[in-house]
This record gives C-alpha cells, structure tokens and sequence, in this order.
C-alpha cells in the first residue's frame, strides 16, 4: 500500500531533506526544473531571487547592485535599500557619502556623510544638499585636493571651480607646467611667462608658449634642460626635447655612468661595446659588454680583479653581474676580516 509521501513538485520547493519514499525519476526530474539551492534571475530586473529566504539575501549580498548601490537586503523578490547597514557597506558611501537609507534609495543626510568621503577631499564636495554632497562654500572649495593642484578653488554652483587667475598662480599646474591663467573655467598657460617660471621648463625645456601650451622651439631651451645634462634630451624636434645624435648622448651623465651613449628613437641607449667600456659601470663593476640595452660582465675573472670582489666577495658573473657565490668568496673578503661577514646568504656576505 502507497504512503503518503509526496510525489510531486510543488512540496519539494523548499528543497529540504528529501523524504526517501520519493520515487528516484520524479525527484530528478523535479530537482532540474527547480534548480534547488541555485540562484535565478528575477524576472522583476533586479539582481536574484530563489525560492530559499537565506538563499534570497545571500544572493542580493554578493551583487553589484549592494557593493555600488546598497541593494543588499530581499524585499519580495526584489534586491532593495532596506537600512542605514545596506547604505553603509556601498561604494556610494564611501565615493560620494550617500549613508543613509531615505526612501528607496541612499542618500547623504548630513555633511559628516560628505566630509569623510574621497570626493570631498578631491574635489570639496563636503556638504550635503537635497540628499547628495555639494560644494555649498568656499571654504568647501579651499580645502579641496582640486583648489591646491588645479587652482579650482572658488565655488560655482554646487561645484569647485576656477575662476581668477590668482587662484591659478597658486595652483601647483602652474608651478609645474605654467597653467597660471584663467581661461574658460579652467587653468592654462597663456604667456611666454608662465612657461619660462615653470618647473617644465627647468627640467623639460619647454619654456615658449604656444598655441595654449609651453613647448620646447630650439635646441637652447632643450639644452639648458635638466633632461639634456642627465638624459641628453638636447635637441628640439616637435616642441619636445630628444637625443638627436649620438652627441647629444656622449655629453651627458648617462653616458659616462652607464654607458647610454648611442641616439636611438630619440633617446640615448646602450649601443655597443665601447659604449659600456668608457662607462663607470665597467671600471667598477665589470660591466664592459653589450647586452639588450645594458651593459653586463661578459665572464671570465672579470669579478676577482674588482673592489666588489675584493671588499664583499662579489667574485662570480651571475645574470650580468658579479655576486658573492660561495662561503669561500665571503671568507676571502675584507668584509669577513674587518667585519666578520663571512658566510653567504642569498647572494650577500653576511655574519
């Protein structure tokens, strides 16, 4: 006689422990039209609904919609802002201070909610108006990541804004790149001034103003430049400073400390041989071969005649370089005599 354990669909649902007398085809039919303990789209638009309650609020917490939007808690299939909690756990919060929950949605309700977030520090949006924060003041405004690097430091509407040029002349724009003149809410450079007072000329030479913006016009400006005398950035191509010829290599630091003496592409690099046997990488650490674009110890005893091996046990080319190989090299150094480092660790003498 038939008990009365169920056979149809309707009662496995909620997917509990499947009662035993459940015959095995109807329950795998019914278990893949389910989909127990799976979550499925909500035909409503909003994330994940399933016919589990836990399953229904695991599925709102791991969506895009609670991390951004604080959508985290299940109301009727429906992934909604439930409590302050939801708010507090979103990016909103934490981007734009919207942290508490009004309506269906969160809002900023104070201007404690504005004032920690990243938005007021950048850009001053650091009061709260009509539920969202808002530049309401200079102030605001002054206190701003944007006022002390952009010069946007006046209040427009609801945002920070640049207005004069003097907010512009205290910008760090125009310290670095001579952006020291108001034109059409925004700072730029607009004098031969402001770009031969900006560190861009210094270290750039792009000290002419032209069409808008500071460039580079003759292999003066270039050559006066910090990139020329470290890099040799020394000629004028296209209002920016680049390595024409191997001359503007050979006469700058790189040259002489790493060998970087050849004019590639507008840029001085390692060209040959020579190139690294001039260099003080060479005289000092055994770095006399081109390789790639550096120059490497070629092998050999190269090490063992230098003052790395003599002083710290740097006697064997490893990767291009001389390292300390063997407790041997280490015991043999003034290191170990003079200051007892003489077993190796990783590569180094150490005590």
């Amino acid at each position: 006689m038939r008990s009365n354990a169920c056979f149809s669909c309707r009662c496995l649902l909620r997917c509990p422990a499947v009662p035993s007398s459940v015959h095995f085809f109807p329950l795998i039919v019914c278990l893949a039209l389910v989909g127990c303990g799976k979550k499925a789209p909500n035909p409503e638009g909003n994330e994940y609904s399933s016919s589990d309650p836990a399953s229904r609020r695991d599925a709102c917490i791991h969506t895009d919609g609670c991390r951004d939007h604080g959508r985290c808690t299940e109301q009727q299939a429906r992934c909604v802002v439930a409590t302050d909690r939801d708010c507090h756990q979103s990016r909103d919060c934490v981007r734009d201070g919207l942290c508490h929950v009004v309506g269906d949605g969160c809002q900023a309700t104070s201007d404690e909610d504005c004032r920690a977030t990243r938005r007021c520090r950048e850009n001053g949006l650091c009061s709260a108006r009509n539920g969202i924060c808002v530049a309401a003041s200079v102030r605001d405004c002054l206190s701003s990541t944007e006022c002390k690097r952009r010069g946007r430091c006046d209040m427009v509407n609801g945002a920070c804004e640049a207005t004069t040029d003097a907010s512009c002349k205290s910008s760090i724009l125009c310290k670095e790149k001579g952006y020291c003149g108001i034109e059409a809410g925004e700072c730029k450079a607009k004098t031969d001034d402001d770009c031969a007072s900006s560190a861009d000329c210094i270290d750039y030479g792009q000290c002419k103003f032209v069409q808008g913006a500071c460039v580079a016009v003759d292999d003066g400006m270039c050559r006066r430049s910090k990139r020329c005398r470290y890099l040799g950035l020394c000629s004028a191509r296209e209002g920016q400073c680049i390595a024409a010829s191997d001359q503007d290599c050979r006469s700058q630091q790189a040259c002489e400390l790493h060998g970087r003496c050849t004019a590639k592409q507008g840029r001085c690099e390692v060209g040959s041989d020579d190139d690294c046997r001039w260099s003080e990488v060479c005289h000092r650490f055994g770095r006399c071969v081109s390789r790639g674009d550096s120059c490497v110890v070629g092998g050999g005893d190269v090490c063992r005649g230098l003052e790395g091996c003599r002083r710290f046990g740097m006697c064997m080319p490893v990767d291009g370089a001389c390292r300390a190989t063997s407790d041997e090299d280490c015991a043999n150094s003034e290191g170990c005599r003079l200051d007892n480092r003489c077993r190796l660790r990783e590569g180094v003498c150490i005590r």
